[in-house]
């Protein structure tokens, strides 16, 4: 699969605006060189373990693993990591007693100490925040997201770093993109997916995007159409659709991201969204992405085909729409709306395959909420039924889905 575009991030975190430690200080002279040995280290699974428990565990959660390293917690190696997740934890006292003296210590990885130089940087006087970084995203060639977990790792902590204050500050737009990378970037990571990282992510970027992408005040890419007279929702997304060739919308679209429902008066004017909708499904994580342009607007849990019923991967686009849908199982009779039997809870969202796509398949509700997360059903993805009622009401026919 191609993977999207990554620009390395540059340390705007180490502003002058930000506070100074001398342990820091001494970090970030360190030239951005490759380690000793010529190579990047190899993705053993220690280090795929030691990059999941930076990013999802913190400090504690490190302490076992670190006793495993060549040397102990109490190698250059060691301290530099416990150093690191004591410093995006906010224990910055900590953080530097574990650091002090790690400039002159060999055969560490240059990324690894820039990350942790940042660290010791991240917070600004009075707890204000300091210079948005750059965004941060996966790179493209598997090689290099697998050269190098632990230094990727710390990046995404800083910026999951970064996002929670943000959203604390009412700085919502730099919170929504934070975590849309995020989240992005740990879906494609080498390690393995942590569900409670996710879904506190996925939750945080909801609170964020509420007053963001789903507000009107929000800013983000659009043109207006003002009502006209003896208009309703339907008419203006015609004039919507008609004025941008190839824009996918629905009304409940534009409902949400105006902030209304339903009803519309002459006159008003609403704003259209021109970033394109699509769908991501990730089914390692059994995550489904809701996205505008390359951000994440949406995140949500869901369930996968069972073994032997597995979702099919391919591209597909968004067919038939559904309330209270019937189920058809195959070789067996319709199974109508309401009855215990009938799996798809309150809403059908039907897909279309494209490329190395499958039949039949589709998101859909559930009357067994607790299969959320896990591999249960047919093939079909399943939601919660008030997140697939949500998803039912802003994706547009045709929108492209990704299932990987």
């Amino acid at each position: 699969m191609t993977l999207p575009r990554t620009p390395l991030l540059v340390l705007a975190l180490m502003g002058s605006s930000l506070v100074a430690s001398p342990v820091a200080g001494a970090l970030a002279s360190v030239p951005a060189q490759q380690p000793p040995s010529g190579a990047a280290p190899t993705a053993s699974v220690g280090e795929l373990e030691l990059a999941a428990a930076l990013l999802h565990r913190g400090p504690e959660g490190l302490e076992l693993l670190l006793a495993r390293l060549p040397g102990g917690a109490g190698s250059a190696r060691g301290r530099l990591l416990a150093s690191f997740a004591w410093g995006v934890s906010g224990e910055r006292a900590k953080a530097a007693e574990l650091g002090k003296g790690l400039e002159k210590a060999e055969n560490l990885d240059a990324a690894e100490l820039r990350w942790l130089a940042a660290a010791l940087h991240a917070a600004a006087p009075n707890g204000a925040l300091g210079t948005p970084p750059e965004r941060v995203r996966i790179a493209e060639a598997s090689a290099t997201r697998e050269a190098a977990p632990v230094a990727l790792a710390m990046q995404l902590a800083l910026q999951a770093g970064d996002a929670r204050a943000a959203l604390a500050a009412g700085q919502f737009k730099r919170a929504a993109l934070a975590l849309s990378d995020l989240i992005q970037a740990d879906l494609q990571a080498a390690w393995p997916n942590d569900a409670g990282s996710l879904r506190r992510w996925s939750a945080d970027l909801a609170r964020a995007q509420a007053a963001q992408r789903w507000n009107p005040r929000g800013d983000w890419p659009s043109f207006e159409v003002e009502v006209r007279a003896g208009e309703g929702l339907q008419q203006v997304r015609k004039r919507a659709v008609d004025a941008r060739t190839g824009l996918k919308l629905c009304t409940g679209l534009i409902e949400r991201c105006n902030g209304i429902d339903k009803v519309v008066r002459v006159g008003q004017k609403l704003r259209i969204p021109t970033d394109p909708v699509s769908l991501v499904v990730d089914l390692d994580a059994r995550w489904l992405l809701f996205l505008f342009g390359d951000e994440v607007a949406a995140a949500y849990e869901v369930a996968i085909g069972r073994p032997g019923f597995d979702t099919t991967p391919g591209r597909y686009e968004v067919g038939k729409l559904e309330e209270m849908p019937m189920w058809f199982p195959e070789g067996r009779e319709p199974v109508p709306y309401g009855d215990p039997r009938n799996p798809l809870g309150t809403r059908w969202i039907g897909w279309v395959p494209l490329e190395g796509g499958k039949q039949g398949l589709g998101f859909h509700g559930t009357n067994e909420p607790d299969t959320v997360g896990s591999a249960a059903s047919d093939g079909c993805v399943r939601l919660h039924n008030a997140e697939v009622e949500e998803l039912y009401r802003i994706v547009p026919r045709g929108t492209p889905i990704l299932v990987r």
